[in-house]
């Protein structure tokens, strides 16, 4: 259906730009060559490229007098596009059809052009920095043709492809993970590595978990599985219903793309007699009207509790009370608003019915729920609309309040389950189709003694596999040399104490050294530590000082800087030590490194540390004085 509307969508577009021209200024098809290299036609619709490699079929072209003067080819392509907002997608499929326009011209348009929105605004696009991209997928898409057919995963994409019946039917053949659209990637890959590749296989891994805290809650694609696989609704923990009142069963249809709502339906139940409201704008000007309506209805309902199934109603809720907030009575709105209670939220946490995913059409279908439409969605209801927009055709507006008024009904039929299966599962005797999750016991409990295998090759990979354990845990708690390798290493620089912390006290710089920008602030402080012996005439001491110093910004240009001279990172007297005993005592200086962190605890582990040092005493760069 999205595909029959795109053609709608195209042919109501090249009738919108063909009404100004005469019928020989534009034509249908591939024109004659000799015709098209006189640039006899204003526009080409419906333009074929069939080429060894690519094959499109251009939503249009159109001559471009500008072009001419440059030598570059005088057509460049149109696109037509129902949304009123452009999304990189719509630019990128631009961008092919001007690259599958070259190939069969040899000429790259540098723009195109989309026609998109109801009221048929164009809007010209660059193709330079796309068409860079475009190649980039055609390579990707090339190197893949070349590989073996990869396995089906589905993914939130598979809703807008016209083969998602036959990719869906050969996932539930193999009973495939990507099933469950709760499972990410990163997930997925996880099971895969555990040798988890089926739900019947996930199933058997949920174990129960002890009792969170309250208010904590977490979905379990383990327990979907099962229940998936026993065909019986789980709960999970003690879902709430929500607020007392009359229960009112909501549902609202919109379009995203010019952020307006057309449709409020709503169900309720006042003694005994069921009653369904719609509330229908033709415009966006009629948006507060049937707002205003939808709530003057509620005001007749003692103590309304509005239900919904998803955060679209509740997204609903919130910007409608922002957009009109001139609204009469707005204490009633806010408590509308605190009172609703979405069920998919609630679901999410507590309850598993038998379905792969929560959508409301799953779930309902599973307890009875029917459409009169095939394959009805919310996609499928922007479709409706934008046909009904069009025509303004009774039928499309008489379907569209139908399949709200069913997703209302819906709602009701999947929130009277959920209540009746929590009370079920409260209950001391619960109904064979209800599982409490929580009293579940292990399908496969533990047991010591000897396992008993059903190949006696499987005997053969578990005593190999206890052998790798022995070598990966055992083997490196009894070694002393790999205990010493995975013995953690401590950083000296930081864990010896300062025993002096001197704060470098500087005068904030004037200008900045880049921009000469004078708003200059303080941006933190950083600080450097200089090791150190000092000497007496008993003993020798370690000496740490660290020294505190601000780091400065230009508010202007944003460079930070410091006016601090950090000093060396080994004081006189320990480069006078080490000197000594490198030189003059001719120790070598592995032991030197060896003997100074054991005598004094400084971070000299490698003989590299000291001959930098030596090197630098040698080059002038640190003269030590020593005290004695």
């Amino acid at each position: 259906m999205a595909a029959a509307h795109t053609g709608e969508v195209q042919r109501s577009g090249a009738e919108q730009l063909r009404s100004s021209l005469q019928a020989s200024e534009w034509c249908i098809g591939v024109p004659p060559a000799e015709q098209f290299n006189q640039r006899c036609y204003r526009l080409i619709f419906d333009y074929p490229v069939a080429d060894p490699e690519i094959q499109a079929r251009l939503h249009g072209l159109e001559l471009h007098r500008s072009e001419v003067r440059v030598e570059r080819h005088s057509y460049i392509p149109i696109r037509f596009v129902a949304n009123e907002k452009l999304s990189a997608s719509d630019r990128l499929m631009l961008a092919f059809d001007a690259f599958a326009f070259s190939r069969a011209t040899s000429k790259l348009p540098a723009a195109g052009k989309i026609v998109h929105g109801s009221r048929y605004s164009t809007v010209r696009v660059p193709l330079a920095k796309l068409l860079v991209r475009v190649r980039s997928v055609l390579e990707k898409i090339a190197s893949e043709a070349t590989k073996p057919p990869s396995l089906v995963v589905l993914n939130r994409h598979c809703t807008e492809c016209e083969f998602q019946t036959q990719c869906r039917q050969i996932a539930r053949e193999k009973d495939d993970l990507s099933l469950l659209p709760t499972i990410s990637d990163n997930q997925r890959k996880k099971f895969h590595e555990k040798g988890i590749f089926t739900v019947t296989q996930l199933s058997y891994t949920f174990r129960p978990r002890k009792r969170s805290k309250p208010g904590i809650a977490k979905h379990f694609p383990a327990l979907k599985a099962l229940a998936i696989r026993q065909q019986k609704i789980h709960i999970l923990g003690g879902p709430t219903v929500g607020g007392r009142g009359t229960p009112v069963y909501f549902d609202v249809e919109g379009d995203a793309d010019r952020d307006f709502y057309y449709l409020i339906g709503m169900r309720s139940e006042i003694e005994g007699s069921k009653t369904q409201n719609s509330f229908w704008a033709d415009d966006p000007t009629a948006e507060e009207k049937i707002w205003t309506d939808f709530l003057e209805r509620l005001k007749e309902i003692d103590s309304p509790h509005l239900i919904h199934y998803g955060s679209y109603e509740t997204q609903f809720l919130k910007r409608m009370r922002t957009r009109y907030p001139n609204t009469r009575d707005p204490a009633f709105i806010d408590g509308l608003a605190r009172s609703a209670m979405n069920l998919l939220s609630a679901i999410y946490k507590h309850v598993y019915f038998p379905t792969y995913s929560n959508a409301l059409k799953e779930v309902a279908k599973y307890l009875g729920c029917r459409w009169s439409e095939d394959g009805a969605s919310g996609l499928n209801a922007l479709v409706w609309r934008s046909k009904w927009e069009i025509s303004h055709d009774s039928q499309l507006k008489q379907k569209l309040l139908t399949y709200n008024a069913e997703d209302c009904e819906a709602t009701r039929k999947v929130a009277e389950a959920f209540a009746a299966a929590r009370r079920s599962a409260l209950a001391e005797k619960p109904t064979p189709s209800v599982i409490n999750a929580d009293s579940l016991k292990r399908e496969y409990p533990q047991r010591f003694g000897k396992t008993e295998f059903a190949l006696p090759e499987f005997q053969k990979i578990n005593q190999a596999a206890y052998w790798d354990y022995q070598r990966n845990r055992v083997y490196v708690r009894s070694d002393t040399r790999l205990q010493r390798r995975k013995a953690p290493k401590q950083d000296l620089r930081t864990s010896l104490r300062a025993n002096k912390s001197i704060f470098v006290d500087e005068v904030r710089p004037a200008s900045c050294w880049r921009c000469n920008g004078t708003l200059i602030y303080k941006w933190g402080r950083y600080s450097q530590t200089v090791f150190d012996l000092r000497f007496s005439p008993g003993n020798i001491k370690r000496w740490v000082v660290r020294y505190s110093f601000s780091r400065y910004i230009c508010w202007r240009c944003k460079t930070t800087f410091i006016r601090y001279v950090r000093k060396p990172k080994y004081g006189a007297g320990l480069c006078a030590y080490l000197l000594y005993q490198v030189i003059d005592v001719q120790t070598p200086q592995n032991i030197v490194a060896k003997t100074t962190r054991q005598l004094f605890g400084l971070p000299l582990s490698t003989p590299a540390k000291n001959g930098a040092i030596l090197a630098g005493i040698g080059r002038g760069r640190i003269h030590p004085e020593p005290r004695w």
